[in-house]
């Protein structure tokens, strides 16, 4: 009996102290709703209290520079000729002459004719007979500035027109896209403005100047980055969505066709 009486005791003694630990677990569990809520609404009013996110300082747009090399020599200035002459009269001091007899041997190996005059040779070498090519074209006679058959001696770079009156001439542009590289926007906009018939190398990744300016009407300036490319083959097909003219001009003709700032920015990037 004494055993049994002392696990009942031993048993009541669990029950109370369990009884007397209910209350104080509920008031803890109380106390963590009441701060848990509390952090909630603080999280909730410094929420509505953050600032928005500003609005970006500037807009990016992606351009190209389109540059076609000469494909003939400009004339040589006269300074250059007296050069030329000058050095050519100090060679013939300074080099040991071979006999006319072989000079003659190698102009009479030369002397050949393709039967065009009916199969009789011809006693001129066949550069005393060469005709250089003129440097002037039709295109050039005619003013036709979207043919690249045109200032043949210089630079061409590729201008665009869009139907507005401030900066209408410019290179071919767009607004970059998030997820883009600059130079990715300048090659999606080369394409998207003149056609996919129009091939060219782009130089580098880095762009070559920037120019900013702001739009009228515009809340924001606007930031152009210019990429150079080199013209490969193929010709514009103007996208008339978005542009109405093109032109290939030398610089001095962009000279007088892009905004003046524009051209202030960009001239030191252009050659002759």
């Amino acid at each position: 009996q004494s055993t049994w009486g002392s696990s009942l005791a031993s048993v009541a003694s669990v029950m109370a102290a369990s009884l007397v630990r209910v209350p104080a677990s509920r008031a803890a569990v109380a106390l963590c709703v009441r701060r848990a809520a509390g952090s909630a609404s603080s999280v909730a009013a410094a929420s509505k209290a953050a600032p928005e996110t500003p609005p970006p300082a500037f807009r990016v747009v992606g351009a190209t520079i389109v540059q076609r090399f000469p494909s003939v020599r400009k004339p040589a200035p006269d300074w250059q000729i007296a050069r030329e002459q000058l050095w050519a009269r100090r060679n013939e001091l300074v080099t040991r002459k071979l006999p006319d007899e072989v000079y003659l041997d190698r102009r009479r190996a030369a002397a050949s004719d393709d039967g065009a005059d009916g199969g009789k040779k011809s006693k001129a070498p066949f550069w005393d007979r060469y005709e250089a090519a003129p440097v002037t074209s039709e295109a050039d006679a005619s003013g036709d500035v979207k043919s690249l058959q045109r200032a043949l001696d210089s630079n061409l770079y590729l201008l665009v027109k869009k139907q507005r009156a401030e900066h209408a001439w410019q290179f071919p542009q767009g607004g970059w896209e998030a997820g883009e590289t600059i130079r990715r926007t300048a090659e999606r906009e080369l394409l998207e403005e003149c056609g996919a018939g129009l091939k060219s190398y782009f130089v580098s990744n880095a762009p070559s100047v920037h120019f900013e300016y702001t739009p009228s009407g515009a809340a924001v300036p606007t930031r152009v980055f210019f990429f150079r490319a080199w013209y490969l083959s193929g010709a514009v097909a103007l996208n008339p969505k978005e542009l109405v003219d093109y032109a290939w001009v030398t610089k001095n003709e962009a000279a007088r066709l892009l905004a003046p700032e524009l051209y202030a920015a960009v001239k030191d990037t252009l050659d002759h």
